[in-house]
């Protein structure tokens, strides 16, 4: 869970100060890689990823 937090935090950040909508993009980026089985997730774990 970790490495999967540091994978996509600030991954979708498109301003290094304010950008208060960072999460949700966030949220919806790693979800698409969880989709593809590019970050294997459980379910528990991904909705803990979300919410992090």
């Amino acid at each position: 869970m970790v490495e999967a937090f540091a994978f996509v935090h600030d991954s979708c950040r498109i301003d290094d100060d304010a950008d208060p909508e960072h999460g949700a993009r966030v949220a919806e980026f790693a979800r698409r890689l969880v989709h593809r089985k590019t970050l294997p997730l459980l379910p528990d774990e991904m909705e803990l990823l979300v919410r992090a």
